[in-house]
């Protein structure tokens, strides 16, 4: 078994099989333990941290990759190596030792992050001159985990409208409808102006709730 013939230490073989939530770096009698992630973007805003591990020891570097979320391409977990491997074979990269070349891999994890990081920018700048220059159009376009907060404030704004527009008819009902309707005699002149009068009001509060947006 390779880590039996390294020397590794159980601990960091231990790290290694399993997925490690944060990046952190143990040092050992002869050799460093080393796990880093990368990002990659997934669908509707998701980001995958891909982990990287490395042994780092005299005469050798030992890279492991993931594991990872299957919804990965298993291409993102080799992104880094493989750019070290192509400086390799074209010469443009020559290291003198295993550090420098760990230090090459962890560079292309900067550069990786850097260029994420640089996107992310891109995109922020991109919804904040959209949101001041007026041209907000329809919110629910807007991040995937801000969905669920945007559609339950419409729907409490639109809740807020159904019951601004009942508001007159309720009022009025409950101050005239016992004078109004009664068992002996129903003023039908003065239910009819009533009627009409709720009917203006809602349409009114329907119409003026419509131009500020609200429904």
């Amino acid at each position: 078994m390779l880590a039996e013939q390294l020397g590794l230490h159980p601990r960091a073989v231990r790290d290694c099989a399993s997925r490690n939530p944060v990046p952190k770096v143990h040092r050992y009698a002869d050799h460093v333990f080393v796990v880093l992630h990368a990002p990659e973007r997934g669908a509707r805003g998701h980001v995958h941290y891909v982990e990287l591990d490395q042994f780092v020891g005299p005469g050798y570097v030992v890279t492991v990759h993931g594991p990872t979320n299957p919804e990965v391409p298993p291409a993102s977990a080799l992104v880094e190596t493989d750019a070290v491997l192509r400086r390799l074979e074209s010469g443009r990269l020559r290291p003198g030792s295993p550090a420098e070349l760990s230090f090459a891999i962890v560079t292309a994890l900067t550069n990786r992050l850097r260029d994420y990081l640089t996107s992310l920018t891109e995109e922020v700048w991109r919804l904040e001159r959209t949101v001041t220059g007026g041209h907000m159009g329809d919110p629910e376009q807007f991040f995937y985990r801000t969905r669920t907060n945007t559609k339950m404030a419409i729907a409490a704004e639109r809740l807020a409208v159904i019951a601004a527009v009942t508001l007159p008819v309720t009022a009025i009902s409950s101050v005239m409808g016992m004078n109004v309707i009664v068992s002996g005699e129903t003023h039908a002149g003065i239910l009819a102006v009533l009627l009409t009068g709720m009917a203006v009001m809602s349409v009114t509060l329907l119409v003026w709730a419509r131009r500020k947006g609200w429904w």
